[in-house]
């Protein structure tokens, strides 16, 4: 297999000839080797594209002080690295949050581990 690494069109005569120059490159497959991983204790896994696990080694800490301009949203991405996770932020602060919209700054929020 090959790839087009330069093309170069020319008009060349007087009657409308096109002439393509091409410049080749073959392909090669890239490998990848493995290198074997050791064990830790973590909070959770990440899944990476081969099934295999590897440790999540963020730390997401107990409490988090609302700022400015936050949303529950915003602070599910930020430590769950997903918005839509805002869910259990919400259910973990039901004592203080009445409505999920409406979240105020300096308030602290229980965030659960994943």
């Amino acid at each position: 297999m090959v790839f087009i690494s330069n093309l170069e069109v020319t008009h060349r005569g007087g009657h409308g000839d096109i002439w393509y120059t091409l410049q080749l490159t073959e392909w090669r497959p890239l490998v990848v080797q493995e290198v074997g991983a050791g064990t830790a204790t973590v909070q959770g896994t990440v899944s990476t594209t081969g099934g295999q696990k590897r440790a999540d080694t963020r730390a997401i800490p107990s409490t988090y002080t609302v700022k400015q301009g936050d949303s529950l949203w915003k602070i599910a991405q930020r430590f769950y690295g997903s918005g839509s996770q805002w869910r259990k932020i919400y259910e973990a602060n039901k004592d203080k949050i009445k409505n999920p919209d409406l979240i105020y700054p300096g308030w602290v929020l229980k965030i659960p581990a994943i």
